[in-house]
């Protein structure tokens, strides 16, 4: 009688350490989770500030001036020679490289972009580009980029431009490798595939179309519902999509505060 009595007693402890073992993966999951999140945004938030780093060293060794917009490349290509790992830094550790047999291909949230042999997860923004600086591509010619602000008084020209540094970006994480944004831009909706970012590889406001010229920087990657941003100044910090609008993309830019955003 006595054995079994032990007998139960041992099966009733073996389930309580079972439960309790089981308690302590049902809290301990949940949080593991939330660290290695924090761990790959603060490696995307490093990427967006070695890109700035190399665009800042490119831009003085040719005189304060940026390498300017081409069509047929991707600032991969000036910027090699100014960071030795920049393969590594290519992709936001958040997303997946689904690199494809297509030669365009927006990405999302949580997938890279693709334009040609390049693959990333990061915009430069267009308003960096040279109106007269270095070719981007080395073909000896440069395209106008495309905005609804005008050409070139938007844009930055030379480094050191910038009256507000610090609320200036130039790296940022997006779905495709470029941005141009305005300050009348329409706030989407969906910030994992945001409207109208499928549509604006080319000209993304012309022929009267609506301005989305916000879309391509409008995801939710990290936690928070934002995204990792190098400015200027050198500095980088997560900035949330509601904010995107109170910053100084480009010299016309009018700060509008924080808008209505998820």
């Amino acid at each position: 009688m006595s054995v079994k009595r032990h007998e139960a007693f041992t099966l009733i402890e073996l389930l309580v350490v079972i439960s309790i073992i089981a308690l302590l993966v049902a809290i301990l999951l949940p949080a593991l989770g939330s660290a290695q999140a924090a761990g790959r945004a603060a490696l995307c938030l490093s990427n967006t500030r070695q890109w700035n780093l190399a665009f800042q060293g490119f831009s003085i060794d040719h005189k304060d001036r940026p390498f300017d917009y081409n069509s047929t490349a991707v600032y991969y290509v000036p910027l090699r020679d100014y960071n030795s790992g920049i393969e590594t830094i290519a992709h936001c550790p958040a997303i997946q490289r689904n690199f494809t047999n297509s030669a365009a291909t927006v990405g999302t949230a949580t997938h890279a972009w693709q334009y040609q042999n390049y693959s990333g997860g990061y915009a430069f923004n267009g308003y960096w580009y040279g109106i007269e600086g270095p070719d981007a591509g080395g073909s000896g010619y440069a395209n106008q980029p495309v905005s609804k602000f005008p050409f070139p008084d938007a844009w930055f020209v030379k480094l050191g431009n910038a009256s507000f540094p610090a609320q200036t970006p130039v790296f940022a994480d997006s779905l495709w490798v470029d941005a141009w944004p305005t300050d009348t831009a329409i706030v989407p909706v969906n910030t994992q595939t945001p409207e109208g970012a499928d549509t604006t590889i080319n000209n993304f406001i012309n022929g009267g179309r609506s301005d989305w010229s916000m879309s391509r920087l409008f995801i939710a990657r990290h936690s928070g519902s934002g995204i990792n941003i190098s400015f200027a100044d050198g500095s980088a910090r997560f900035t949330r999509l509601r904010d995107l609008w109170d910053l100084r993309w480009s010299r016309v830019f009018q700060p509008q505060g924080p808008v209505t955003a998820p």
